[in-house]
C-alpha cells in the first residue's frame, strides 16, 4: 500500500515535469477530482454554522453581555471562510471551463451556451454587470469589500458565483443529497439549541434565540431554506421509514423555530414553497401525494397550535391584509406598510430610475436612503435592490436566469420524482422571501449553492471526455 502510493508520487512528478504548458496541466487534471473538490466545499460552506459554534469555544469571553460582541467576531470568521470556499469554487471553475473549451470549436458557441446553460449565463452576465458597477461606484472601497453588517459588496458576489458553480458541477444525485442532509441536519441542531434557551450552551456556542445570526429576520431566512430542505428530504424516502419520520421530525422542530421567531415574511415564503411543491406532486408524483399531505398537515397543525398560544399568526394575516388595503387607497398609512416595506419599495425604485445604468454600487444604497431621512440600508426587495444598486440591466439578468430556471422545471416536470420538486421548492420559498427581505453574507450562500444544485439535475451522467459544465449540455460524470 505505501509502496503503490509512493510510485503514483513518484509517477506524478514525473508527469509535471514532463509537461511544457499550463493547458497540459489543465489536461492532466481528472474530471472527477474537480468534482469532488466541488462537493467538499459545498459541504463545508453547508455546516459552517457548526464551524461557528465550535469557534466560539476558542474566544476569550463568555459572558452574556458579550454575545453580541462575539457574534460580530464569529461573523468575521464566517465571511472570511465564504470568501476562502467561493474562490476556490472559482478555480475550479476555471479549470473545469478551460478543460471543455480546449475541445469547443465552431462559430456559434455563444448561442448554443445560451441555449443549454441559460440560467449560469445570464448569472455571468449579471456578475460581469456588478463589476462594471462597483466600478462606477461613488465609493469602490464600499462596493468591493461592503459594510461592516451585511458584507456584500463585490468579493461578496464573487463568493457566491463560485458556490452556484460548485453545486452546478456537482451532478450526481447521490452527493445532491448528501449535502442537503448535513445541511439540514446542521440547521435542525442549531435549531434546538436556540428553542431549548440554555444560558449556559448560550454563552460558549455564541448562541441567542436567533441561533448564530445578528437579528431575528436572518436567522428566518435560514430556518425558511432549513424546513424546505427536509421537506424534500423526506420525500427523498420513498418508503415510511425511520429516516423518512426523522426528517418530518426535523420539520416540525424547524417550523416550530419559524413561528416562534416572528418573522412573518419567511414563514409565508415556506407557505407559498410548501404549495409550490404539493401542486407539482399531486400532478406529476402522484406516489409522493401522501408524503407531502403529512408534510403540509404538520405545518398546518402547528401553525394552529402556536397561533392559539399567541395569536401571532392571526395579528400578522390582518396587519398584511390592512397593510394592503392602505396601498390599493393610497391613504396616509400606506408607507408603513409591511413594516414600512412600502416606504423602501416606492423610494427604492424612484433610486434605480435615478441611476438606471448601473446603479449607485453594491452597498451604496444607504447614504440614499439616509438623504431622504430613513435608517435602512436595503429595499427589503431582491429585484428593487439589484435594480438600485446594480442598475436595471442587472436585475433583468437576474430575473431572465430565474425564469429560465424554472422554465427547465416545465420542461423536464414529467420525467422528475417527487424529490426533485421538494429541491426546486427550497428555492422557490427563499425567492418569495427575498421579495421582502435582505440577502446577507450568512444566508444567500446557502441560496445560491442550492440554486447550483437544482438548475443542473436534469442533465444525465455522461464520461469526462463528453461533459460540460458550462457550455454543452451534459454535466461532469465519472471519468
Amino acid at each position: 500500500m505505501k509502496r503503490t502510493l509512493q510510485d503514483r508520487i513518484i509517477q506524478f512528478r514525473k508527469d509535471i515535469k514532463d509537461m511544457n504548458s499550463i493547458g497540459e496541466l489543465i489536461a492532466y487534471i481528472p474530471s472527477q477530482a474537480l468534482v469532488k473538490l466541488a462537493y467538499w466545499l459545498l459541504m463545508v460552506m453547508a455546516v459552517s454554522p457548526l464551524y461557528v459554534m465550535l469557534r466560539s469555544l476558542f474566544l476569550p469571553y463568555h459572558d452574556t453581555f458579550y454575545i453580541p460582541s462575539n457574534q460580530g467576531t464569529l461573523g468575521e470568521y464566517l465571511h472570511s471562510l465564504l470568501l476562502f470556499v467561493g474562490f476556490i469554487g472559482l478555480l475550479v471553475t476555471l479549470v473545469v471551463s478551460a478543460k471543455n473549451l480546449k475541445g469547443f470549436t465552431g462559430k456559434g458557441w455563444l448561442l448554443y451556451t445560451i441555449k443549454t446553460n441559460p440560467v449560469p449565463f445570464f448569472l455571468f452576465l449579471l456578475l460581469l454587470w456588478s463589476i462594471l458597477s462597483c466600478s462606477f461606484s461613488d465609493n469602490f472601497h464600499l462596493s468591493l469589500h461592503g459594510n461592516f453588517y451585511t458584507k456584500e459588496g463585490l468579493l461578496t458576489y464573487l463568493s457566491y458565483a463560485g458556490l452556484f458553480c460548485c453545486g452546478y458541477l456537482v451532478n450526481e444525485p447521490k452527493l445532491r443529497f448528501m449535502i442537503l442532509k448535513s445541511f439540514a441536519a446542521t440547521a435542525t441542531f442549531l435549531c434546538i439549541i436556540s428553542l431549548l434557551n440554555i444560558n449556559f450552551l448560550n454563552r460558549f456556542l455564541s448562541v441567542s434565540r436567533n441561533g448564530i445570526f445578528f437579528n431575528s429576520n436572518h436567522y428566518a431566512y435560514y430556518l425558511c431554506l432549513a424546513s424546505m430542505a427536509t421537506a424534500a428530504l423526506a420525500l427523498f424516502e420513498r418508503k415510511f421509514s425511520w429516516e423518512k419520520l426523522l426528517w418530518i421530525l426535523s420539520f416540525s422542530i424547524l417550523i416550530y423555530g419559524l413561528i416562534k421567531n416572528n418573522s412573518f415574511g419567511p414563514y409565508l415564503a415556506v407557505a407559498f414553497g410548501l404549495f409550490f411543491t404539493v401542486v407539482f406532486i399531486v400532478l406529476y408524483a402522484k406516489k409522493a401525494s401522501v408524503s407531502i399531505l403529512i408534510i403540509l398537515t404538520v405545518f398546518i397543525v402547528l401553525s394552529i397550535i402556536t397561533n392559539f398560544q399567541s395569536s401571532y399568526l392571526h395579528k400578522e394575516t390582518t396587519k398584511l391584509s390592512e397593510g394592503i388595503t392602505d396601498i390599493i387607497h393610497n391613504n396616509e398609512n400606506s408607507m408603513k406598510a409591511g413594516s414600512n416595506r412600502w416606504e423602501l419599495w416606492v423610494h427604492g425604485v424612484r433610486y434605480a430610475l435615478e441611476k438606471p445604468f448601473f446603479g449607485y454600487g453594491p452597498e451604496n444604497l444607504t447614504q440614499r436612503y439616509e438623504n431622504d431621512g430613513i435608517k435602512h440600508s436595503r429595499p427589503h426587495n431582491e429585484i428593487i435592490q439589484l435594480a438600485a444598486s446594480l442598475g436595471i440591466p442587472a436585475a433583468l439578468f437576474y430575473i431572465i436566469a430565474i425564469a429560465s430556471y424554472f422554465l427547465l422545471l416545465l420542461k423536464n416536470r414529467k420525467r422528475l420524482h417527487a424529490e426533485n420538486f421538494g429541491c426546486y421548492g427550497i428555492t422557490f420559498a427563499y425567492l418569495v422571501s427575498s421579495m421582502f427581505g435582505v440577502s446577507i453574507f450568512y444566508t444567500a450562500p446557502f441560496y445560491f449553492m442550492f440554486l447550483g444544485l437544482t438548475c443542473n439535475m436534469f442533465q444525465r451522467q455522461c464520461t469526462a471526455s463528453a461533459q460540460s459544465a458550462v457550455y454543452k449540455t451534459t454535466t461532469i460524470g465519472s471519468s
